[in-house]
C-alpha cells in the first residue's frame, strides 16, 4: 500500500500555491489581523493536492463587527484552469464570535455564512 498522504503544514512558508500563501502573506500584515490559524484536509496532511487551503483570520472585535454577514466568509477561485478551481476558504473571527459560540444553542462548528453563489 502507498502512502498518499501530503505533508502537513506548519507555517504559511510551508504553502506551495502561490495564490493561497500570498493571499496569507498580505492578510497578516493587516493591522486588524491578529493570527492565522491553518486548519482542514490540506494543512493536516489529509487532502489532495488540488483541494482548497482553509484558514481562520483571527482579526480584532471592531474589524469582525464591522462585516456584513456574506463578508464572513471569503472563497477565492483559480480561474486560470477549467474547471476552475477553489483555492482559498477563509473565515475572519474573532473574540465576539467565539462569545457568541459559546452562548449559541448550536454547537460551535455552526456559524452563520453566505457563500454567494
Amino acid at each position: 500500500m502507498t502512502d498518499n498522504r501530503i505533508p502537513i503544514v506548519h507555517s504559511i512558508e510551508e504553502i506551495e500555491d502561490s495564490m493561497a500563501r500570498e493571499r496569507l502573506d498580505g492578510l497578516i500584515k493587516e493591522p486588524h489581523v491578529k493570527g492565522v490559524m491553518l486548519w482542514g484536509s490540506r494543512a493536516t496532511g489529509f487532502g489532495a493536492l488540488d483541494t482548497d487551503w482553509d484558514a481562520l483570520i483571527y482579526v480584532t472585535d471592531e474589524y469582525y463587527q464591522g462585516l456584513e454577514l456574506k463578508d464572513t466568509i471569503w472563497l477565492e477561485h483559480d480561474e486560470s484552469v477549467e474547471p476552475k478551481r477553489l483555492v482559498i476558504d477563509f473565515s475572519p473571527v474573532s473574540d465576539a464570535w467565539f462569545k457568541q459560540q459559546l452562548e449559541s444553542p448550536l454547537d460551535i462548528d455552526h456559524f452563520p455564512y453566505e457563500e454567494g453563489w
